[in-house]
């Protein structure tokens, strides 16, 4: 696991863009603190932080082919480098290290770009040809590690994170509107935008070319549609289930072959037991699980359960009020970028925890978006009895359904949510259960000068382009599937992983989004994986007789942590000080509305959490950020 950056241009290669190149990898130091490098030349300069995983002695980036002008550099890790390796030495290719880094370089120097076809892993990489003086940058294919750009006086700058583009003298610095629309929407900002205007995240699955000046981005992979032709071997239901056994099998054991210890975060449900299941059977892997002190957000009696189940070495990690209380205040103060999921505080606990016995971890990430584990999608199979109550009685049923408090999340909470859409088009109201302010309301949050045109209908758009391909099967959940693998896992959730893992020193690997799991899961009948009672039914097919059936039967919870309560107390109080003076506020916002739900939410009329704690990160991040 690293931090790349890099300057591609005229004139560039001299001592100042090394300086400036130099003082960009600084503030990448926490993703690679155990090595840090620079290559520059004529018309280039690039560099890498590394966190050494594979080939530890001999692994330092970037790489360069002695034989000719080009230089490479990447973050996160290739499985399948051991087998590219041997194809290539085939071809009459030597390598001086065991790194994958060098089996990209020597990948790249025999076949371009499109050596990016062949790669399994989690990666974002860099590659300066000097052949024909082109850049290739290109990101994995569900979007694991990040990649960030901008152009600047017929140059383009690129780092793993916004904080290493911040410290280059030409970088951008204004809010963009359209950009903050959506993360209000979201929680997140969908790629290609960023929230700083002019910034750009290279989306998942893409490859940008520069040359001459000139930019192009293109996809170089998609994501299977459903209702064509079915995997090999995936003839059944229980067909599907031993196919999905096997492929989540083989991809664990490649996550763990390592040069340094190894361990699993493992929480009380299905997804991190599997992955811990598998790893078990190569080696007794260490476990870690949270246990803070409110006992409502609290799964570490399942996961030492499950542990215990497994014969894991578990390790469970206090988490007392002040505790959490900090690693909000680290969130906002040290996360580079807006991403409004409360989740990130527990996820920075853990890898900190980890990282004393660990170098790397292996989580359960990209299991709900592949097989349907959300609540949102048997709520898509109920959305149509729900339209058909008359709505004065539905009205009434939500009035005598209990709102839930401010805890974690109850069955009545999801019962008055799908009321509540029952009335919504799938993909908005599938939005509205994820994310923060619906469609409507975030127009009403801007200043009426600033308000960007086209809000709200402009929102969706994002959205119903990732799923579109997808809506052609006729079943709302296809759609949603599609949606969320391709928005809402690389650019919250895995976006989420990889800054609490990484500002832990901490590589985080997700064993589900292995390239055939992913293929195969994605062509699977969306009825195969939700039904009107039970989600993942394919998956935990998979998994009985692997997994303890009582982690089996669990009702899924979330990484929650009592966002509702801190924003009642210091959280609300953090909140009132950027309403007062937030740069996003002054140049973009409206802060009335905002102070009208939390003082409903402090008064205890409403539980505004999922909307008042992305705008608390959005104000902290403008200020801090820019």
């Amino acid at each position: 696991m690293c931090g790349i950056a890099g300057i591609v241009g005229p004139g560039v290669g001299g001592a100042q863009d090394r300086a400036v190149l130099a003082t960009m990898l600084e503030h990448l130091a926490h993703r690679g603190p155990d090595d840090g490098h620079v290559v520059a030349g004529d018309g280039f300069a690039l560099g890498a932080r590394r966190l050494a995983i594979v080939d530890v002695e001999r692994g330092r980036q970037p790489m360069e082919d002695p034989r000719g002008p080009v230089v490479v550099a990447m973050n996160g890790e290739l499985y399948d480098h051991a087998a590219l390796r041997a194809d290539l030495e085939a071809r009459g290719e030597r390598f001086a290290t065991h790194a994958d880094t060098e089996t990209l370089l020597r990948g790249f120097v025999r076949d371009g770009a499109a050596c990016l076809d062949r790669l399994d892993g989690m990666w974002a990489m860099a590659a300066w040809d000097g052949r024909d003086r082109t850049l290739t940058l290109a990101r994995d294919r569900l979007g694991e590690k990040p990649l960030v750009w901008f152009e600047s006086r017929g140059r383009i700058v690129f780092a793993s994170e916004w904080r290493a583009l911040a410290a280059h003298p030409d970088a951008p610095r204004l809010l963009d509107p359209e950009a903050v629309a959506l993360y209000l929407l979201h929680r997140f900002v969908p790629a290609p935008r960023t929230a700083v205007r002019g910034v750009h995240r290279l989306p998942p699955a893409h490859r940008l070319v520069w040359k001459d000046g000139r930019v192009a981005v293109e996809p170089y992979w998609s994501l299977p549609v459903p209702g064509g032709p079915l995997p090999d071997g995936c003839a059944t239901p229980a067909d599907a289930a031993r196919t999905v056994r096997d492929l989540l099998d083989r991809s664990v054991t490649a996550r763990l072959a390592v040069e340094v210890p190894t361990g699993v975060f493992l929480s009380g449900g299905v997804d991190s037991a599997a992955v811990a299941a598998f790893a078990v059977r190569r080696e007794r892997v260490p476990t870690f699980t949270l246990r803070p002190a409110d006992r409502e957000f609290d799964e570490g009696d399942a996961a030492r359960e499950t542990a215990l189940a497994l014969g894991t070495d578990h390790h469970e990690v206090p988490v007392d009020a002040a505790a959490l209380l900090a690693g909000f205040d680290e969130v906002l103060t040290r996360v580079d970028e807006p991403i409004g999921d409360p989740s990130l505080v527990p996820t920075l606990l853990l890898s900190r925890a980890a990282r004393r016995d660990v170098k790397v971890v292996l989580g359960g990430e990209g299991a709900d978006e592949l097989f349907g584990g959300y609540p949102t999608y048997l709520g898509a199979r109920w959305s149509r009895a729900a339209r058909a109550i008359p709505r004065p009685l539905r009205r009434l049923l939500r009035a005598m359904t209990p709102a839930g408090g401010h805890g974690n999340v109850r069955t009545s909470w999801l019962v008055r949510r799908l009321l509540d859409g029952a009335d919504l088009a799938p993909l908005e109201r599938h939005l509205a259960w994820f994310g923060a302010f619906a469609t409507a309301e975030v127009a009403a949050l801007f200043r009426p000068d600033a308000r960007p045109a086209g809000v709200p209908d402009a929102l969706l758009a994002p959205t119903r382009s990732a799923a579109g391909p997808a809506t052609a099967t006729g079943d709302d959940v296809d759609a949603l599937l599609r949606a969320d693998l391709t928005t809402h896992l690389p650019e919250a959730l895995l976006a989420k992983v990889d800054r609490a893992s990484m500002l832990a020193g901490l590589e985080a690997r997700a064993p589900f989004l292995s390239r055939a799991l992913v293929e195969t899961a994605a062509r699977l009948p969306a009825r195969w994986k939700v039904g009107r009672k039970a989600t993942k039914r394919v998956l935990r097919r998979a998994l009985d007789g692997v997994v303890p059936p009582a982690v089996l039967a669990r009702r899924k919870r979330g990484f929650a942590v009592p966002t509702a309560r801190l924003l009642e107390g210091p959280l609300g109080d953090r909140l009132t000080e950027r309403l007062a003076s937030s740069r996003a506020v002054r140049e973009l916002l409206d802060p009335a509305p905002a102070r009208a739900l939390l003082a409903e939410h402090r008064a205890g009329r409403a539980d505004h959490a999922r909307r008042l704690y992305p705008l608390l990160v959005l104000l902290e991040w403008s200020d801090r950020w820019l």
